[in-house]
């Protein structure tokens, strides 16, 4: 150890003799205050003789009636999907939907067989038949893909 080493060790000492004396004195004085009455009184300060301040409890605030608390819903770095729907129910609906595209498929059929054989007047009917078909039939592809990216 070097000599300030060793001075500072023996003022360490001297602190805690005197922490313990005026414990002795004062039953109530926390040990923390003693330390620093002590050092106080080896350093010669005059501040020794002043009252430590007590720590101040917060006190909790009471809930106003009618103010709701706010919370922070965002999800900043994360995108989250919750989805409520078991995966049972989205198979069901998978099932119930790659269904629904196969009828249609077949009533496209129908309708295009139909168009060889009928006259003029019902082509005009039967192909606008045929664009609604098909924008069920892409609709319905869609919601196909969309269940699919939700089961797990």
């Amino acid at each position: 150890m070097t000599a300030a080493q060793k001075k500072n060790r023996e003022r360490f000492i001297k602190v805690q003799v005197e922490a313990k004396k005026l414990k002795k004195k004062n039953p109530k004085l926390k040990h923390i205050d003693a330390i620093k009455k002590a050092w106080a009184i080896l350093l010669h300060d005059t501040k020794a003789s002043k009252k430590v301040k007590a720590i101040k409890v917060i006190k909790k605030h009471k809930k106003i009636s009618g103010v709701k608390k706010h919370t922070d819903t965002k999800s900043h770095n994360i995108n989250v999907r919750v989805s409520g729907v078991r995966n049972t129910d989205l198979l069901e609906s998978l099932k119930h939907t790659t269904n629904q595209l196969k009828h249609w498929q077949i009533v496209l059929e129908k309708v295009l067989r139909e168009k060889q054989g009928s006259p003029a007047h019902l082509k005009r009917v039967i192909n606008t038949d045929i664009k609604r078909i098909k924008a069920v039939i892409k609709d319905v592809k869609k919601n196909i893909s969309n269940i699919k990216k939700h089961i797990k």
